[in-house]
């Protein structure tokens, strides 16, 4: 095998892995969350659509039954009202709206609203316990997947938080809120305000990809898994930021550091990853009559890499170790006298051991 193709199967394996620590997280923004309004309005609300609704868009600035004289919003001049009245379809009982970035599947998702039961504040009769739902949608008024159901609501004038986790089962852009009674025949009203954003939490799932080693010097690059386009980069050699693009050259390491990539994408979604560079010592032993290199190293759980690079950075010798290997031997004696590096590569780190043939 040549040392060119060596060294291809190098960059290959290193190349190889991806970062699994703490997550990270971003903000999914609803709009008008708080379902302010210049007028009051049944069923539509600003950036809202009204599905399956018998009084849509019904300007009610004085509504007969009184439905926003009390109680007050737990911040703000308005909340939503939402119903079951009896009609079918009933009154404004499912809106949705789009969210600012698509919801990913299998991520852990979390947020919160405020409700509260409101069944014997109007001039209805017979009103009965109610509750809501929350679901996701493909687009306005659809409602593919069931995320939440808050528990029966009680008339008791009091505004409740309740928050919530989910794990979408696929990729969804919108949400949607349904009214839902107790009984067949019964009366649900529930007041709904402030849907906070959603938090996102998602795996750490960037990479970089280490290649050019010469003497201490490498170039990085970074990707990201399942195609997703990173709008921004931040590269740190510990906390002192070194790059701003999405690969950087000639990054020289000089002593025991650590890399970090962060990339965000337009949602702000934040990808991560680390490198280590260590410069601790590999144990070596020279042996000038045998021309033998023997090494000896801890045993790491998973396989390693050992390289031999000249002065100019060139790949002289290569092996791939299985785990648990604790010692190996290199032929040297074919070698010209001077410099050498000797590299570990195991997962995610580099140790570089300076060697002198005489």
């Amino acid at each position: 095998m040549t040392n060119n193709l060596k060294h291809i199967i190098v960059l290959i394996i290193m190349q190889i892995g991806v970062a699994i620590g703490d997550p990270s997280f971003a903000q999914l923004q609803i709009k008008n969350p708080s379902f302010e309004s210049n007028e009051i309005v049944a069923g539509k609300i600003d950036n809202w659509d009204s599905c399956y609704c018998f009084y849509c868009n019904a300007t009610q600035p004085t509504p007969s039954w009184g439905n926003y004289f009390t109680p007050p919003p737990p911040d703000g001049r308005l909340y939503l009202l939402i119903g079951q009245d009896g009609h079918i379809p009933s009154a404004y009982t499912n809106l949705t709206t789009k969210i600012s970035c698509t919801m990913l599947k299998n991520q852990k998702h979390k947020m919160s609203l405020w409700g509260m039961g409101y069944f014997s504040h109007s001039i209805l009769t017979n009103h009965n316990l109610g509750y809501f739902t929350i679901h996701l949608g493909y687009h306005a008024c659809d409602s593919s997947q069931l995320i939440y159901q808050s528990p029966i609501m009680y008339d008791t004038l009091q505004w409740y938080k309740y928050e919530f986790e989910f794990i979408p089962n696929d990729n969804y852009d919108y949400i949607g809120i349904q009214a839902h009674h107790e009984t067949p025949t019964g009366v649900a009203e529930i007041l709904i305000d402030n849907f906070s954003p959603i938090v996102v939490e998602i795996p750490n799932v960037a990479h970089i990809q280490v290649s050019n080693i010469n003497g201490n010097c490498y170039n990085l690059q970074s990707s990201i898994a399942n195609g997703i386009e990173a709008v921004r980069y931040e590269w740190k050699n510990q906390s002192a930021v070194i790059g701003n693009q999405q690969s950087i050259d000639n990054v020289c390491i000089n002593e025991a550091t650590t890399i970090y990539l962060t990339a965000w994408d337009k949602c702000g979604y934040a990808y991560t990853d680390s490198f280590n560079f260590t410069s601790t010592s590999l144990q070596y032993q020279y042996n000038s009559n045998t021309g033998s290199l023997n090494i000896s190293l801890v045993p790491f759980d998973k396989p390693v890499q050992l390289q031999l690079y000249n002065d100019i950075g060139q790949l002289v010798n290569f092996a791939e170790l299985p785990s648990q290997t604790t010692t190996h031997q290199f032929d040297f004696k074919n070698l010209t006298n001077g410099i050498y590096f000797l590299t570990l590569v195991s997962d995610k780190r580099i140790t570089k051991q300076k060697i002198w043939k005489y």
